[in-house]
C-alpha cells in the first residue's frame, strides 16, 4: 500500500488496476488517515477481496521456477551462441 523502493511502485500500481488492493499512498502523502482508509478498504471490500483471491489462484497456478530457470537457460544458450562465457563469481 505505500511503496518506498524499487519494484514496489510497480507491484503496488499493478495491484490496483487489478482491483486486488487499494490505490498505493505516496509516502509524501501518507498519514493515519489514509492508511487506515486503504488497510479498511483491502480487509473489507468483498470485491477487492475477490480479485485478490483471483490473483493468488493464478500465482498458485504458476510454476515460477520452472519459467525462472527457463529464462535463465535461454539466456546462456544466446551468450554461448555469441561465444561469450559466462563468469560466475
Amino acid at each position: 500500500m505505500v511503496p518506498f523502493f524499487y519494484d514496489q511502485f510497480f507491484w503496488a500500481s499493478r495491484v490496483f488496476e487489478l482491483g486486488a488492493g487499494p490505490r498505493p499512498i505516496a509516502r509524501q502523502r501518507l498519514d493515519a488517515r489514509s492508511l487506515a482508509v486503504a488497510i479498511q478498504q483491502a480487509t473489507s471490500d468483498p470485491e477487492m477481496r475477490r480479485r485478490a483471491s483471483e490473483v493468488g489462484t493464478r500465482i498458485r497456478a504458476e510454476d515460477g521456477v520452472a519459467r525462472a530457470v527457463g529464462v535463465f537457460e535461454r539466456h546462456i544458450g544466446l551468450e554461448a551462441q555469441r561465444g561469450r562465457s559466462l563468469q560466475l563469481v
